[in-house]
């Protein structure tokens, strides 16, 4: 009777080691959560991984623009803050001829707008860094003759036609610098010659030769 009973009780502990050992080898497969349904307005379509945009940064260094001529549609570079000022002035209803063949060495460095409608009533003042100048004044009335220099050059115009620059010695009486100083006569465009009140324009300056100064005079063109 007591073997009996030592049998049985080895019997169940032998099962329960097999039960262990099974139950220790069975690998738990993870649940997938079933996948909700986007939920979207009638005509929609699902959304699009989103892309982060390239953003250019800006270019402070840009200080200049271009306008077009009337000369050939040429464009031309300038300073931002001159070219709304001349379009301010433009905005007035003045014509303003703008010189397109300035040597490089020479920038726009100022516009003299005077408050007082006397000449010039805009100039346009060009330097380079010795110090030259050049210089396109405009008046509507009140033109002097120009004194004859020591010589004079001609050249033509598509807006102005024929037209003469003359030249005066340095220290000269019409001329106190120390450079040879160029003035144009006064040039009317030749579109306006029946307008009793048109404007009149005029190129004079130093730091140029002979032919950059004819050059500058048959490039002034009004700006568009």
């Amino acid at each position: 009777m007591y073997k009996v009973q030592i049998l049985s009780y080895a019997l169940v502990f032998l099962v329960t080691c097999s039960a262990v050992s099974a139950a220790e080898k069975v690998v738990e497969k993870p649940v997938a959560k079933p996948v909700q349904p986007s939920i979207l307005e009638p005509g929609t379509k699902p959304a699009a991984a989103a892309i982060n945009p390239v953003v250019k940064p800006v270019d402070k260094s840009i200080k200049h623009r271009t306008f077009v001529t009337t000369l050939d549609n040429r464009k031309v570079a300038i300073d931002v803050r001159h070219l709304r000022r001349l379009m301010k002035i433009k905005s007035k209803g003045i014509s303003i001829y703008y010189p397109t063949a300035v040597p490089g060495r020479f920038l726009l460095r100022n516009i003299k707008t005077p408050k007082l409608n006397t000449h010039p009533e805009y100039e346009l003042q060009f330097r380079d860094k010795k110090r030259f100048s050049l210089s396109v004044a405009t008046t509507s009335s009140g033109t002097k003759n120009v004194p004859h220099g020591f010589k004079s050059i001609s050249g033509y115009s598509k807006e102005f036609g024929a037209f003469k620059i003359y030249v005066f010695k340095p220290n000269s009486e019409a001329n106190k610098t120390t450079s040879v100083f160029y003035s144009s006569e006064w040039l009317k465009p030749k579109n306006s010659l029946s307008k009793p009140n048109s404007r009149y324009y005029r190129f004079s300056g130093t730091g140029v030769n002979d032919s950059e100064a004819i050059a500058i005079v048959k490039s002034l063109t009004p700006i568009k």
